[in-house]
């Protein structure tokens, strides 16, 4: 299957299998659920809409798709009050998610994939979120290095791999692991307009950078002795995120910042789910960095004077804007793992009752199980 080139389109439409009858449970899923009620989440750094508008275009072509879709749906909002809560009728659609998907072709690499993203992710929010994940991104993986150009062939690849990207750093950021996933940019964002593609690029350039700064940090590259490689790694990721910061698009940038008094976190409103991920992510890997700041860096003077070079600082945005964060649309695991990364930082009691408080109301709005947080939360500052 070397070179195949992974195909959605008029012309190359899906191997699919015949349509079967949806049972009674299956209805009520799909009834029940909402069409935007998950795909605003996956689509939060695609104005796009791949998933909201192309996927569902696979669905109609393809049971594999569709039940894997249903799937996810069904098992990521498990929790919320406003859909069905019937294990039976979870249990029933995800059953037959994987009966499809063990049918299809081997030679049908595009729903192969389509179908295994989904799945992986699926099987991430299904337990507690932030515990151990053991996963295996191979087969996925494969599916994309099989592929000559997957991101310019394939219109859901791109949204695919930046999906399968935050999910993985929700897991890299809460185990304190560097990604499992190979780092990619892909430069082919499909048929977007001109503002979606800036919007889209703006966000996977931040992913793609707290990537790499979890996998220099967690990495164990500091235990390899090479010091000044190290030091060279580190001030060029500074630099870089600086860069990004000074440049990300209008539509990137908050249309509310105002600083906090005393204790209190500053107040950081954001008016796209994008912006606001691209700029929670840049906080969080600039965390990452002053907080292993190589014990021979040498601050340049301009670095000094500077609040972006405080840790303290970045990590009372990212809970600043995690405070503001009240859009099920807006949340994705990668920001909820960052959340609880910054607030461990936190010290004082009031805080501590301030993010315990939203931690648990993330979990209601969202449907996502949050207990390991909350346990994590209350151990790392001890006081509980």
């Amino acid at each position: 299957m070397s070179g195949q080139r992974i195909n959605l389109s008029p012309t190359h439409p899906i191997p699919s299998s015949p349509r079967r009858k949806f049972s009674k449970s299956s209805v009520i899923i799909v009834t029940r659920f909402p069409p935007g009620l998950t795909s605003a989440q996956l689509d939060i750094c695609d104005l796009g809409q791949a998933f909201g508008v192309t996927a569902p275009c696979f669905a109609s072509a393809s049971d594999a798709t569709l039940y894997s879709l249903l799937a996810f749906t069904a098992v990521s909002s498990q929790h919320l009050g406003n859909c069905v809560n019937d294990e039976n009728v979870r249990a029933d659609i995800v059953a037959r998610s994987r009966s499809a998907v063990s049918q299809i072709p081997e030679q049908d690499v595009s729903t192969n994939l389509l179908c295994g993203v989904l799945t992986w992710c699926r099987e991430i929010l299904s337990g507690e979120l932030g515990t151990p994940v053991h996963l295996p991104l191979d087969g996925i993986v494969d599916l994309l290095n099989q592929c000559v150009m997957p991101f310019e062939s394939h219109p859901m690849a791109t949204p695919l791999y930046y999906l399968m990207l935050r999910f993985d750093l929700s897991r890299a950021l809460a185990d304190e692991q560097p990604l499992s996933l190979p780092l990619w940019m892909p430069l082919d964002f499909g048929q977007r307009s001109e503002l979606a593609t800036r919007v889209f690029h703006a966000s996977a350039q931040a992913l793609v950078l707290c990537g790499r700064v979890v996998n220099l940090i967690y990495g164990g590259v500091e235990s390899t002795g090479h010091s000044e490689s190290l030091i060279s790694q580190w001030s060029g990721l500074v630099e870089e995120l600086g860069s990004w910061y000074s440049s990300r698009p209008e539509e990137s940038k908050p249309i509310v910042e105002m600083d906090g008094k005393g204790d209190s976190f500053p107040t950081v409103l954001f008016t796209t789910g994008a912006g606001l991920l691209s700029n929670q992510l840049y906080h969080t890997a600039m965390l990452l960095l002053l907080k292993n700041r190589p014990r021979t860096f040498k601050c340049v003077s301009n670095y000094k004077a500077s609040s972006s070079m405080s840790s303290l600082w970045h990590a009372r945005r990212i809970c600043g804007i995690a405070l503001a964060n009240d859009s099920r649309g807006s949340w994705d695991p990668s920001l909820l793992a960052s959340f609880v990364t910054a607030a461990k930082g936190m010290t004082h009691s009031a805080q501590h009752q301030m993010l315990l408080t939203r931690l648990s109301d993330i979990g209601r709005l969202t449907g996502w199980n949050v207990n390991y947080y909350w346990t994590t939360l209350r151990q790392e500052w001890g006081a509980y």
